[in-house]
């Protein structure tokens, strides 16, 4: 109970256990799951993925408008029976990212204490929770393979730090490992039983070992020399750091034939226990001294995957005659061993040469549920609850053993999957958390599913999917008001009063400093915001609306130009609210990502507050720019200029991206972080591109005795100038949006380029040569000069794009050059007079030489050879009686005289019918009167036209009036018919067709005139 008085202050709380509690300010009684609140059932956790706690507790409505909120946190370690205080970094948030304490291996206390202060009233609640720490194993390895020949007259090379680390630090750095190395002279026989998987047996340590010294450094060099020539040695390193260590072996046969030396390496998937989950890749090296490039190139590759049976092995795979190897995912089976061996023949007249690797696969987590609760609630609004029990698994080691695989620490990553994209909404190591959902997709009926991953220390995975249905809580707006009078000051009150609860939902979760789920909220509201549908007024919703009404069209078209010329107040105050979420989801970003690394000693910000200082997660990383890219989903709720800064937040992550995974062995992550920023690009490029816009209400130039307009019931019901006003009204509130998002797009332009190039560098990572995104394709080849100027390539996105030549380049010269293409379905580059003119695919095509400068490149050719971005139209011809021509007329749109007509007729029937073409501009043309005429050159059986005229007869832009003459195929004697009177009658020659015509031109972007540019492309 709280007393206030003007100048005294009373609190009074009660106090149950270690959860000290104040109602009335807060939602829930406890701060931590009841699990964890519990000395023997603590949270446990690897410290190479130390979590990041958060506390629960929401603000209620009384305390919505507090003025401050303080939060301390105590960490204690059990030593022996008693507890000490550690003296360690606290942030004053809700928030403890327990990576900022650099904890080591033991058993830990955490406490929480949270002060609010809501109109002058002082609120106080604490909580406890256990924290069971656990140091994983050291990673230890042998790079070339575990069992190989090399010959008596090289140098054995021994490499243990490219494959040897600590989990704790990460691989690649290996400087604080301590190296141990041994050699042992063995009998070939014996080598099965300490290379078997599983195999624990070091009864060579008991047996002769090598008259060989070693250094403690992590690469050693030995002369094989000096070891007995076809005899057996086996190299083991021990790497060890502190109390733990581990231990790997090579076995090398010393060997005097001349053969090649052949290394095998692992480059992905490459754990202490692989994951099935993830694709595999081993890559080779080839060495002989004495071999030409023409020898090496020869060489065959045969490889072989083995299966452990528990005796034996039998062959389960032979891969293709390739330097790498590729297995795919979920091709292993959990916990089983396998042997990789490669064997290269055809060098020369050498021996061939061989190299394997041992591998095992590890066991998935078992035996445990997930459950949501609700399984059917409001996005955003409502919370769910996900929980995971009961799981186990056998961590680091290779057998199950469920009382011990009870204890073994998991990590859980919790997705909202919607069609084929998967919303991270929660990864950490609480097997047990409180989130909001985003909204399900509409027509699914807004069903969808949660997908748990549950994870070992390996990255092996059991996955659990579970559907729940989450419906949009944003209000219904209703349509335009056409019919009646529309009033453009008034405004939705429910939607606003959802925006406000939108805004307020951000602004609490900034005042607890829990950045990552204000990302999380923001986005969920987003999803909302998103799918509402907005009121607009548009050609279809102006003709419906004339049908329904009472045949008086006027007060139609008042409302219409009301609305078109006026400020909406529901889409200025939507454009506002959903600025504010994207600035909270920007400033997460900045919070989580970029403050941690710029505030200097101490990583303490202005404000006195302890910030994190690890960088976050791959997973953290994807639910942001996922986060960020749904506040430009949707681009007319976008306020111009907030498009610019989103592009500046996802430039940031994709550099962020590519810092945190320079030294990953997963190459999920890779992939998964590819296709998250591919995704926020393309909706960059959807909100950039420069659409050409086409509206139905619209009127023919006075040639309606040539040009057919069937108008709907709507449109005739207006005349033409009516139709003509309101599409040029339409059209011109679309420009002036257009424009004011157009002084923000060199900015957007320029980000856009950094995403694309971390994309590049991702994909060189793993060697992906095509990535297609929903807007854009990306393409890499790396090949000699003279083969990426000749080579012919497949399509990208519909586009044939082949070079002409390079500049200060020798055209079939041998240097190496890297080319990368980017197709964007639809042009980004909008700055320039010429911009307009270019509303087709976009290719960008760089060339990279050895030495990573540019070549540049003398004259791109694009080559479209079907053009299927404009559909085909069912036409039933009729001559007009007072056509002496007695042509078929169609009107068409030519934007510049550097652009190509392409026709396409073909009739439906079987009759051999061809047309001549009569093309007029401004006016319809006679087969007398006319600007360009070509007589179809017909084949013999050839029904029909696909014809291209080119850029440059038609002298000038504007409306373009086709005429088609059709006649029959004299070419064909199968009709039977004659160029007689009779193969003119009408029965024939109105033979129904389908019709395309599409113009099609090539322009290059000049980059010093910043527009396009004609004359640097052909077609």
């Amino acid at each position: 109970m709280i007393w206030k008085y003007p100048f005294l202050l009373v609190a009074v709380w009660l106090s149950v256990g270690d959860n000290t509690v104040v109602s009335g300010c807060f939602t829930v009684a406890s701060m931590f799951e009841e699990r964890y609140r519990n000395s023997t059932t603590p949270l446990k956790a690897y410290t190479s993925l130390m979590p990041i706690i958060s506390e629960r507790i929401e603000l209620t409505s009384n305390c919505q408008n507090s003025t401050n909120q303080t939060f301390e946190w105590t960490v204690e370690q059990r030593q022996g029976p008693i507890w000490r205080k550690l003296y360690v970094a606290s942030p004053n948030a809700k928030v403890y990212d327990l990576a900022m304490c650099e904890l080591g291996p033991g058993f830990y206390k955490l406490s929480c204490s949270l002060a609010v202060v809501s109109w002058g009233v002082r609120t106080m609640r604490q909580d406890t929770m256990y924290l069971h720490l656990i140091d994983p194993p050291l990673v230890a390895g042998i790079e070339g393979g575990e069992k190989l020949t090399v010959n008596s007259d090289a140098d054995i090379f021994l490499d243990a730090v490219s494959n040897s680390y600590d989990p704790v630090i990460g691989y690649g750095k290996e400087y604080h490992l301590a190296f141990y190395w041994q050699c042992f002279k063995v009998v070939e026989g014996n080598l099965k039983k300490y290379l078997t998987p599983l195999s624990d047996d070091t009864s060579y340590l008991s047996g002769a070992r090598c008259t060989v010294s070693f250094t403690s450094t992590g690469v050693v060099t030995v002369s094989a020399s000096s070891l007995q020539l076809n005899a057996w040695f086996l190299f083991e390193v021990v790497v060890s750091k502190n109390v733990r260590s581990a231990r790997a072996i090579q076995a090398i046969h010393i060997v005097d034939d001349a053969r090649p030396e052949l290394f095998l390496y692992c480059k992905w998937n490459c754990e202490m226990k692989r994951s099935r989950r993830v694709r595999m890749i081993y890559d080779t090296r080839l060495n002989c001294t004495n071999c030409t490039d023409d020898e090496l190139t020869a060489a065959t590759y045969q490889w072989d995957l083995y299966k452990y049976y528990g005796a034996n092995y039998g062959l389960v795979l032979s891969g293709p005659d390739e330097k790498v190897f590729q297995l795919a995912a979920d091709f292993l089976d959990p916990g089983k061993s396998y042997k990789l061996k490669v064997t290269v023949s055809n060098v020369g007249t050498l021996p061939s040469a061989w190299a394997t690797s041992v591998f095992i696969v590890s066991g998935e987590p078992y035996d445990g549920t997930c459950t949501v609760n609700p399984l059917t609630g409001n996005a955003a609004t409502d919370d769910f609850r996900f929980e995971c029990k009961n799981w186990k698994d056998d961590g680091p080691r290779y057998d199950r053993n469920k009382t011990l695989d009870a204890d073994e620490p998991l990590t859980y990553v919790i997705s909202q999957i919607k069609g084929n994209v998967a919303q991270i909404i929660y990864t950490g190591n609480e097997a047990t958390t409180v989130q909001k959902l985003e909204v399900c997709p509409k027509e699914s009926n807004y069903l969808c599913k949660i997908e748990f991953r549950i994870r070992d220390l390996f990255n092996a995975e059991a996955i659990v999917n579970i559907d729940v249905t989450v419906h949009n809580p944003a209000p219904d707006l209703p349509p335009v008001p056409l019919e009646d009078t529309y009033d453009p000051e008034e405004g939705n009150p429910v939607l606003r009063r959802f925006l406000e609860e939108a805004e307020l939902a951000v602004r609490l979760l900034k005042m607890s400093r829990d950045s990552e789920k204000m990302a999380k909220v923001a986005s969920a509201y987003m999803s909302a915001i998103n799918d509402m549908p907005l009121p607009e007024v548009t050609s279809a919703s102006i003709a419906d609306a004339a049908v329904a009404g009472d045949g008086d069209v006027n007060n139609v078209v008042a409302n219409a130009l009301t609305f078109l010329t006026s400020h909406s107040p529901d889409m200025i105050r939507t454009q506002e609210a959903t600025a504010v979420l994207t600035s909270a989801t920007l400033e997460a970003i900045e919070l989580l990502v970029l403050a941690p690394y710029t505030v200097g000693h101490g990583n303490i910000d202005s404000n006195g507050i302890v910030l994190p200082t690890t960088k976050p997660s791959v997973e953290i990383l994807i639910m942001l720019t996922s986060a960020l890219s749904t506040t430009i989903e949707k681009p007319e709720i976008v306020m111009p200029g907030i498009e610019s800064n989103v592009s500046n937040g996802l430039s940031t992550l994709s550099k962020v991206f590519m810092e945190t995974l320079k030294h990953t062995r997963d190459i999920s992550q890779i992939e998964s972080a590819m296709k998250a920023i591919g995704d926020a690009e393309s909706r960059l490029n959807n909100i950039q591109a420069n659409d050409d816009i086409v509206e139905d209400l619209d009127d023919l130039d006075g040639a309606k005795i040539f040009v057919n307009k069937h108008l709907t019931k709507g449109e005739r019901m207006f005349n033409d100038f009516e139709r003509k006003y309101l599409k040029k009204v339409i059209k011109t509130k679309r420009q002036i949006e257009r424009q004011k998002r157009q002084q923000h797009i060199g900015k957007t332009f320029g980000n856009s380029e950094i995403i694309t190039g971390s994309i590049f560098a991702l994909m060189g990572r793993i060697k992906k040569k095509t990535l297609d995104q929903e807007e854009f394709g990306l393409s890499v080849e790396e090949e000699t000069a003279q083969s990426i100027v000749n080579s012919s390539r497949a399509p990208l996105n519909g586009i044939n794009f082949k070079l002409d030549g390079l500049k200060n380049e020798t055209t079939g010269n041998k240097n190496p050059v890297i080319l990368k293409l980017r197709v964007v379905k639809r042009n980004i580059y909008t700055d320039g007079d010429n911009a307009k003119l270019v509303n087709s695919p976009v290719v960008v095509a760089r060339v990279q030489k050895e030495d990573g400068s540019l070549a540049e490149i003398s004259k791109p050719v694009v080559k479209q050879a079907d053009p299927v971005t404009s559909p085909y139209k069912l036409i039933t011809p009729l001559f007009i009686k007072e056509d002496a021509a007695k042509l078929f007329y169609h009107r068409l749109f030519y934007r510049s005289l550097l652009l190509n007509i392409c026709l396409s007729v073909l009739p439906i029937n079987d009759i051999k019918l061809v047309y001549d073409m009569f093309l007029r501009t401004g006016t319809p043309p006679t087969d007398i009167t006319f600007d360009h005429y070509t007589s179809y050159k017909e084949k013999e059986g050839e029904s029909g036209i696909n014809y291209c005229i080119p850029a440059g007869i038609l002298k000038r832009t504007g409306v373009v009036y086709l005429g088609l003459r059709p006649r029959l195929n004299e070419a064909d004697d199968a009709s039977g018919l004659k160029s007689t009177t009779t193969s003119n009658e009408s029965s024939v020659l109105e033979t129904p067709y389908m019709f395309r015509v599409t113009t099609i031109g090539c322009f290059a972007w000049d980059a010093q005139l910043q527009d396009w540019n004609s004359s640097m492309c052909e077609v």
